[in-house]
């Protein structure tokens, strides 16, 4: 992916007030991204799942990931 859209991509969030984490979904010719607006959703249950900047859903106890196919994730439960 080009740093300038990158770039793009950060300077709108700071100019939309997003402090939150985001992901980052090329597509074809055009991006999509996927954001949390609050630094405080990052504790949310879906945030942690996905792979959101600062977030690492590998670590997770109860889930184990047992699909992944480009910005498809798949979990279990894990007994505990």
């Amino acid at each position: 992916m080009c740093t300038c859209a990158m770039k793009a991509v950060r300077e709108w969030m700071q100019e939309n007030k997003i402090e939150g984490g985001f992901a980052v979904e090329p597509r074809g010719a055009a991006i999509r991204l996927h954001y949390l607006p609050r630094k405080t959703d990052a504790e949310r249950l879906l945030a942690r799942l996905l792979p959101f900047s600062g977030s690492n859903p590998l670590a997770l106890e109860r889930f184990e990931l047992v699909y992944q196919h480009k910005g498809y994730w798949i979990y279990k439960l894990r007994k505990g």
